[in-house]
C-alpha cells in the first residue's frame, strides 16, 4: 500500500491506495528438444524409463512391449520431458512449463514438431506425475467459459529434485538435441492479441541455402570458446551452451523479416554482455549498425539520408521519440489515431500525434512515400540478409561474431576489422556507407 498526505476541510488526511502491482510471472512453452549431455543426467533418465515402464507393466497399461521405432520414440519422449523439467528448475524455478495435451493436435506432424510430441505425450505427463511415480507436479488447465482459460503446466516433482540434489545437476549437465528446424515461417498476426502461427512451407532451393547458411553458423557458433562470469548477478542463470539461432521470417514470405533469434547473450542486458561475457578468455565489444532502418531505405531507394535520422528539426531533444514513432510507422504506416505505446512522455506536451507525423513526414520527404503498412518487414529482411553475410565473412576470417539483430558482440581484438566488414557489406547491399558505432 501507498499513501498521500492532502488537506481536507482543514485537516492533514491521509490517501491510501494499493501498491502498483507487479507483472504476472509468465510460464513458458515445452521445449521437446531438450536432452540429457552429461553421464549423470543421462542416468537419471535412464532411471525414470526404467520405473515408469515397470509402472505401467504393474498397472496393466500395456499388453505388449513397443516396437523398436516406437520405443526409441518413447525414449526421447521422456527424456525431453525430465531434462526440460530439470532446465527449468535451474534456470527459472519460478516458471512452470506449458504442456500441449491436445491429441488432435499433437498427432499431426509437420516440419516443426519434434519426435518428443506425438499422441502418447499427455499420458506420459499424467503418468509421470501420478502419485506413484511423482516425477512430475502437473496442473490441469481449463477451457474459459466466461473469460480466458488456463494451459496445463507442469514442473519437477519431488522425485526428480531429489534426484537432481544427489547427482548436483546443473545446466551444463543439459543441452540442445539437434534436428530442430531453424528455418522458422510465421504467418501474419491474427487480430491486435493474436500470435503468428508457423507455416509448414514446400523445400525450395532459396529455403535450403538459408538453411545451409545458417547451419555454418550454429556450427562456428558452438565450437567457440564462450565463457560468461558466474560471479555476475542476472535474472536468471546463464546457460553458455544455448547457442543454436533460428531465422524467422514473417506474413507467410521469405522476404519479409528474416531476424536472427535465439543464443544465450541475446537474454543478457548491455552491461551484462560488456562485463560478463568473454570470448577466447578476451573481453567483448558490440559493434551496432547505426540507425539501420532508416539508412537502409534511404540507400534503396537511391536517396542521401540527414545526417542524424531521428533529430527533427526543431526537436532535436526528443530524439529519442521520433526514433520510437519511426519505428512505429514502418510497421503500422503513417496514420496513427494517438501516440504508439509508451511515446507520449517522450514528445513535447501539446504535440499532438497528426502534427508529429507531419513533422516526421516532411523531414524524410525523400522516402516518405514508401512508408507503408509492414515495410518494417521487408526493411528487416534486407538487414537479416546483410547481418548474415557479416557473420559467414567474419567467420571466414576466424572471428567470432554473435549476432543481436543488427548488432554483432564480438573480442575487443577483432573490433577494426569487424567495423570494416559491416561498413562494406552494408554499402554492397543499399549503395550506402554503413555506419556503426563501437560500445
Amino acid at each position: 500500500m501507498t499513501g498521500r498526505l492532502y488537506l481536507r476541510d482543514g485537516k492533514a488526511k491521509v490517501s491510501v491506495s494499493p501498491a502498483p502491482k507487479e507483472p504476472p510471472i509468465r510460464d513458458r512453452p515445452f521445449d521437446p528438444w531438450r536432452s540429457a549431455k552429461s553421464p549423470s543426467a543421462k542416468a537419471i533418465v535412464a532411471d525414470i524409463i526404467n520405473e515408469l515402464e515397470h509402472y505401467e507393466e504393474h498397472k496393466g497399461l500395456r499388453q505388449r512391449r513397443r516396437k523398436a521405432t516406437d520405443q526409441k520414440t518413447f525414449e526421447l519422449m521422456i527424456e525431453a520431458i525430465v531434462c526440460d523439467a530439470m532446465y527449468c528448475t535451474l534456470a527459472s524455478p519460478d516458471r512452470a512449463i506449458m504442456t500441449p495435451m491436445s491429441k488432435e493436435k499433437l498427432s499431426r506432424a509437420n516440419r516443426y514438431r519434434a519426435p518428443a510430441l506425438n499422441k502418447t505425450f499427455p499420458e506420459a505427463l499424467k503418468r509421470l506425475a501420478s502419485k506413484e511415480l511423482s516425477f512430475l507436479r502437473l496442473k490441469e488447465g481449463y477451457r474459459g467459459a466466461f473469460g480466458p482459460g488456463r494451459r496445463t503446466t507442469c514442473t519437477a516433482g519431488w522425485r526428480l529434485l531429489k534426484l537432481m540434489r544427489e547427482s548436483e545437476i546443473t545446466l551444463g549437465d543439459l543441452r540442445q538435441r539437434k534436428g530442430r528446424e531453424i528455418i522458422v515461417l510465421k504467418g501474419a498476426k491474427e487480430g491486435r492479441l493474436g500470435s503468428k502461427q508457423t507455416i509448414a512451407y514446400a523445400e525450395t532451393p532459396a529455403t535450403i541455402r538459408l538453411r545451409s547458411d545458417l547451419e555454418m553458423i550454429n556450427t562456428w557458433l558452438d565450437e567457440a570458446e564462450l565463457n560468461f562470469d558466474e560471479g555476475l548477478e542476472t535474472k536468471h542463470p546463464v546457460d553458455i551452451d544455448d547457442r543454436s539461432m533460428r531465422r524467422m521470417f514473417n506474413n507467410g514470405a521469405f522476404n519479409q523479416g528474416g531476424r536472427l533469434f535465439g543464443g544465450f547473450w541475446q537474454g543478457l542486458k548491455k552491461e551484462e554482455r560488456a562485463s560478463g561475457l568473454l570470448i577466447d578468455d578476451e573481453e567483448v565489444v558490440t559493434i551496432d549498425y547505426r540507425q539501420m532502418s532508416a539508412r537502409t531505405l534511404y540507400g534503396l531507394c537511391g536517396a542521401t539520408p540527414p545526417a542524424d535520422c531521428y533529430a527533427v528539426p526543431g526537436y532535436e531533444i526528443h530524439r529519442e521519440g521520433w526514433k520510437k514513432l519511426w519505428n512505429a510507422a514502418l510497421f503500422n504506416g503513417p496514420v496513427f489515431s494517438r501516440m504508439p505505446a509508451n511515446t507520449r512522455p517522450l514528445f513535447p506536451n501539446g504535440l499532438a500525434i497528426s502534427d508529429a507525423l507531419k513533422l516526421l513526414l516532411k523531414f524524410h520527404k525523400p522516402v516518405a512515400t514508401k512508408i507503408v503498412p509492414d515495410l518494417g518487414f521487408s526493411l528487416q529482411y534486407v538487414e537479416s540478409n546483410i547481418l548474415v553475410e557479416v557473420l559467414l565473412s567474419l567467420m571466414s576470417k576466424g572471428v567470432v561474431a554473435l549476432p543481436v539483430h543488427d548488432a554483432v558482440i564480438v573480442k575487443a581484438s577483432d573490433a577494426d576489422v569487424t567495423e570494416t566488414a559491416m561498413v562494406n557489406i552494408f554499402k554492397k547491399h543499399t549503395g550506402l556507407i554503413g555506419q556503426v558505432s563501437r560500445e
